[in-house]
């Protein structure tokens, strides 16, 4: 989408409205750089509303004012030499991974391609230490808190004021933070969620769930299924498997609420319902036919497509051979689960496979992504929807990508404290990575609140043992007196 959809009232008001909010939180914390970083990092859509080269030189800014903010404290600095070893000797290899992949295909990638996809690494490199050092040496736990509850509020306000000028649940709006497209509205309502938990430690009031009711709104607003089902059942997991305590009254309620959230959500979105408009009917088979059709794909319309492939002739190779190996498939679980038994069970496997078709297949700006065009790739989603994260890695940087990737994302999660959120988290990134478009992976403002939820749960159980050492042994001390 470009600027051309300022035409449109209702859009234009939405973003004027947005800018103005993020002029507000930058001028309230311009005392801090960065806070600022962290409040653009959420602001990509409103550069993407432009168009993709001024979203990818926006992307470049960002990576140098989190450059600045990272070489101008000596004490970040010392953190990456001084701790989560492990975790730097990665990026180093992400960084070789990225090096290789603009050899290889030099001549095909635009520089400021290069540069931006580069950017979301390092900046989320770079977030891993600031975020630390910030509350570590800083103190500055609380005030980072707080800022990021401004930052998912403005995402729900600006969600509720769509409601108002828009009129329409759309994809392409979503808060401050996607203008092209709806991903973030499955990803960034979660993320938040894991954040506003561990913000509030778990304790929950009527304002607390009105906050995230909230964010399942936001949501809602931008067209997603997926979060119908996976923001409750997040919330269900926090309150019983994360607290590891008895089910709370106001969790009973949350839970009872689930069926009637999901209720109005199919009846409130026309892709779920069969009159396919705004509040048509509730059809169970319906819903559950297009859910299976959209996570493993329609076979009858699988087959239609490979017939017209076959019948255009362009099932063969830039070199003349046939393409009759090629798997056509549909729906994003049929995708993994094709890329995974071409990788593993099936495995005869050529130097594509291992070091992908390079950045330009697959971050190219083209609108929406062929796979149906690229030589060699024996796996092909019929739609760009239907490729997940793992898919777009492997496409990118083939099948050391995948793991040099996946080790980069996960790996943060060994160092949180707390084994049960980790455990949590980590079934989160597998869901986005595997069955999902893999958005976190690639959005340095989700990992960044990752990142908090990391290092300031950690603080705050380092915070508990010290002082439960320190009382113990006042205790030890007083008892020793009176003897």
């Amino acid at each position: 989408m470009h600027i051309e959809f300022l035409l449109h009232p209702g859009q234009a008001a939405q973003y004027i409205i947005a800018f103005l909010a993020v002029m507000y939180l930058l001028f309230r914390h311009r005392k801090e750089l960065t806070d600022c970083a962290i409040i653009l990092l959420f602001c990509d859509g409103l550069a993407s509303s432009i168009s993709p080269t001024a979203q990818n030189i926006y992307k470049i800014l960002c990576l140098l004012l989190c450059f600045y903010v990272f070489v101008s404290n000596r004490g970040v600095l010392l953190a990456v030499t001084q701790k989560f070893t492990l975790y730097l000797v990665t990026f180093l290899l992400l960084l070789a991974l990225f090096a290789n992949s603009v050899l290889l295909y030099l001549d095909h990638t635009p520089l400021t391609l290069i540069f931006s996809q580069l950017a979301r690494y390092v900046e989320m490199f770079m977030l891993f230490y600031i975020i630390y050092f910030n509350i570590y040496s800083r103190g500055r736990g609380e005030e980072l808190a707080h800022l990021f509850f401004e930052i998912f509020l403005l995402q729900i306000l600006l969600s509720v004021w769509k409601m108002f000028t828009i009129r329409a649940i759309t994809e392409s709006i979503s808060g401050t933070m996607e203008y092209s497209s709806g991903g973030i509205g499955t990803a960034g309502p979660i993320v938040g969620l894991f954040f506003y938990w561990v913000y509030c430690k778990g304790k929950l009031g009527v304002r607390q769930w009105l906050y995230i009711a909230g964010l399942l709104f936001w949501g809602l607003m931008t067209y997603k299924r997926a979060v119908l089902l996976m923001f409750p059942a997040f919330v269900f997991a926090l309150s019983v498997f994360v607290e590891g305590r008895r089910i709370s009254k106001y969790v009973i309620l949350g839970i009872l609420a689930v069926p009637i959230l999901f209720y109005l959500g199919v009846r409130l979105n026309p892709t779920l319902n069969p009159d396919h408009k705004y509040w048509g009917r509730f059809d169970w088979d319906f819903v559950f036919n297009y859910a299976d059709n959209y996570q493993f794909g329609n076979e009858k319309h699988l087959e239609a497509m490979r017939k017209n492939y076959r019948r255009q002739g362009n099932l063969v190779f830039m070199d003349g051979s046939v393409r009759d190996k090629i798997l056509f498939v549909e729906g994003r679980g049929s995708t993994t689960l094709a890329l995974l038994n071409h990788l593993f069970i099936e495995p005869n496997l050529t130097t594509k496979d291992w070091w992908g078709w390079g950045l330009h297949t697959q971050y190219y700006s083209r609108g929406s992504y062929d796979y149906t065009s690229i030589d060699d790739l024996l796996v092909q989603p019929t739609h760009s929807g239907s490729a997940t994260g793992i898919y777009q890695i492997y496409v990118a940087f083939g099948l050391v990508g995948i793991f040099i990737i996946m080790f980069f994302n996960f790996l943060p999660l060994l160092y949180l404290q707390n084994w049960r959120l980790a455990l949590l988290l980590a079934a989160f990134f597998t869901y986005d990575f595997f069955m999902y478009s893999g958005l976190t992976f690639r959005t340095p403002a989700l990992l960044a609140t990752i990142y908090f939820v990391l290092h300031y749960t950690n603080y705050q159980i380092n915070l508990q043992n010290q002082l439960r050492r320190e009382y113990y042994a006042n205790l030890r001390n007083n008892t020793g007196i009176q003897r």
